[in-house]
């Protein structure tokens, strides 16, 4: 269980003995490091966004970075509708710690809105971020 380790990269170095089983002069110790271990408790975050709301549509820009995890999924909802829609890289895949996104939001009625953007990373560390828009008459 990581979560009480600060997020990194780690080597563990394992250490076998079996001194308990034998004399002083037989018992027998062995060490070994291990590879390289990420330990990521932490979510992405955004490190950019754009907001643009004109004719019954908002375009979201966003910027998403995580510190050692690949991004796995972006999703959107608006106004606290429980129908998540998924967002897709600007490169069309999620393979890299830092993501591009542009959302279109279209037929949106005019007045105040609520969008909020749920952002994983491959180890399942999730953040909410919501923005308030207005949508003008046209």
């Amino acid at each position: 269980d990581s979560r009480t380790i600060e997020d990194g990269r780690y080597e563990i170095r394992v250490v076998a003995s079996d001194r308990r089983s034998n004399t002083p002069d037989t018992a027998m110790t062995g060490s070994r490091m291990s590879d390289p271990v990420v330990i990521d408790n932490t979510g992405p975050e955004i490190a950019q966004y754009n907001l643009d709301a004109k004719h019954q549509v908002v375009a979201l820009s966003l910027t998403v970075k995580d510190k050692f995890t690949a991004l796995k999924k972006l999703d959107y909802t608006v106004d606290g509708n429980e129908k998540w829609l998924a967002g897709i890289p600007k490169d069309l895949v999620y393979d890299t710690t830092e993501e591009e996104f542009d959302i279109q939001i279209k037929d949106l009625d005019p007045g105040e809105h609520v969008i909020t953007v749920r952002v994983s990373d491959d180890l399942d560390n999730v953040i909410y971020k919501s923005y308030d828009v207005e949508v003008p008459a046209r």
